[in-house]
């Protein structure tokens, strides 16, 4: 084990990343069973995954978590500028019988030296001809580090099948350097 930590502590200072290939080998190590966590010695398993089996798993919705799942979204003043022609994805499309219902959405604004001059920030979700939006039309106008929370258009449908969620706005925000975090709570449902 020292020897494997050393040659990764030796490429760490040579500055040796390289971009992985869909069949190069990661080290996985997992608790032989849930008591062994507890132990001063615990026996671990170790084996070897492909990058390709991890992308497969990290694609693959049937390995999405249950229940509440957290998320944060970091955009510059120059994404945030151009949210009407570029949007952010912020979560990825369920999958089929499935739909994204956010719980909770909360921007923070950290404050630079210039206003935006428009303001509205939205999550939208677009599928099959029904949207699903949350918004927030006044953090953009603050003039000092804070934070609001989205709210909930009433004239859209609730939820969007199999729809991934972007942060959009408009193509209107011209001047503005501060930054925007969101922090974005919600579940997968299954229909």
């Amino acid at each position: 084990m020292g020897t494997i930590l050393q040659d990764m502590m030796g490429m760490l200072s040579r500055k040796k990343v390289v971009t992985p290939k869909t069949d190069d080998y990661i080290t996985l190590a997992r608790y032989a069973s849930a008591q062994e966590r507890m132990k001063p010695h615990p026996k671990i398993e170790t084996e070897l995954v492909t990058m390709g089996s991890i992308k497969t798993f990290v694609n693959d919705v049937s390995t999405l978590p249950t229940g509440l799942i957290s998320t944060k979204i970091s955009l510059t003043a120059a994404q945030i500028k151009s949210l009407g022609t570029t949007p952010i994805d912020a979560i990825a499309a369920p999958g089929a019988g499935k739909y994204i219902r956010v719980s909770d959405c909360d921007g923070w604004l950290t404050w630079g030296s210039v206003a935006f001059d428009d303001n509205p920030i939205t999550l939208t979700a677009v599928g099959a001809g029904d949207v699903q939006a949350l918004d927030d039309y006044s953090l953009l106008a603050k003039t000092s580090t804070t934070n609001n929370r989205f709210g909930v258009y009433e004239t859209v449908d609730p939820y969007v099948e199999n729809a991934k969620l972007q942060v959009t706005g408009t193509d209107s925000v011209l001047t503005g350097d501060s930054t925007v975090d969101i922090y974005i709570s919600y579940e997968i449902i299954t229909l």
